[in-house]
């Protein structure tokens, strides 16, 4: 057992009328350790709403892939956001934050069958992180066509440089060799519904693992999660949660799928406390091989979030 401050976010957020909005974040608990390149600023960007349906955002942003990444920390009823995040998203670069630009609309007309329509496509790299040379296409879409109904899907891009070619060559030069790159792939798809206290998501993503040595096997993740909010008091409610996913890294091999699931009993007392005790089970599926990056673990703990 141990104790440890997983997030301390601090943030600035200024807005001028409904055209401009410039929002900073850092990551406080990150200081505390030796900080990798770019964790410890989270948000640094600016948006311009010419309209609700056309804006345009620039700086370190999210990129759009994922509806659960691009849930906030105070949004996802558990803690951790699993396996194929961590995989996909965070080591290969697939979603998470960036630096680059977005253009994305939110058109909310409310009527029957369009009840809200929201699209984003971005151009990025993670520069602050020191990511290979290359470049970062995204493309997400998200049609409710009712209130309690939502769809999802997106795809990326990478052209990005290979990690077995000679990196002061490729860089020395502007019209780098096709050796020198990697063009990758990344898609997934998602649905939510939310009736009442009910909240339950699932979602499907595949990406490249362009790190994987000689060629970029697909890699697949399928995730899922309930909760129900229900009032015991004035302020105060109770979350049961229950959440699980599958994760296979190379779906050229065996030996490479491992599974997740859990549990979480929160409790929310207005929007500034949560208290979150949860138990999580990771285990790899049989044949269990060194191919496997996955170990079988178990995770009990009490987790405490304050939000002001």
């Amino acid at each position: 057992g141990s104790l440890q401050l997983r997030q301390a976010r601090v943030g600035i957020d200024a807005r001028y009328r409904d055209i401009l909005r410039v929002r900073v974040s850092i990551d406080v608990a990150d200081l505390l350790d030796s900080p990798k390149p770019g964790k410890v600023i989270r948000n640094a960007w600016a948006n311009v709403a010419i309209r609700p349906a056309f804006q345009i955002k620039v700086g370190n942003f999210k990129r759009p892939f994922s509806r659960l990444e691009l849930r906030g920390f105070s949004s996802i009823p558990f803690i951790g956001r699993g396996l194929f995040n961590g995989f996909a998203i965070e080591d290969l670069g697939w979603g998470d934050r960036a630096v680059g630009v977005s253009l994305w609309g939110d058109i909310e007309p409310g009527k029957p069958g369009l009840d809200r329509f929201r699209w984003q496509v971005s151009a990025t790299n993670n520069a602050l992180s020191g990511a290979p040379h290359g470049v970062d296409a995204h493309a997400r879409v998200v049609y409710d066509p009712m209130p309690w109904l939502s769809l999802g899907i997106n795809g990326a891009f990478k052209n990005i440089q290979d990690p077995l070619a000679d990196e002061p060559t490729c860089r020395s030069t502007w019209t780098r060799d096709a050796s020198c790159r990697r063009n990758v792939l990344a898609a997934g798809g998602d649905l939510a519904v939310k009736i009442k206290g009910l909240y339950a998501s699932v979602e499907t993503n595949l990406a490249q693992d362009w790190l994987y040595a000689g060629s970029s096997p697909w890699a697949l993740g399928v995730l899922g999660y309930a909760d129900y909010e229900f009032e015991v008091g004035k302020r105060t409610s109770l979350q049961p949660v229950l959440f699980g996913e599958y994760i296979d890294t190379n779906l050229t091999y065996g030996q490479s799928e491992a599974v997740r699931a859990g549990a979480a009993f929160n409790i929310l007392w207005t929007k500034h406390l949560r208290v979150v005790p949860q138990v999580e089970f990771v285990n790899p599926l049989s044949p269990i091989t060194a191919f496997n990056r996955f170990v079988t673990r178990q995770v009990y703990g009490v987790w405490i979030s304050v939000q002001l």
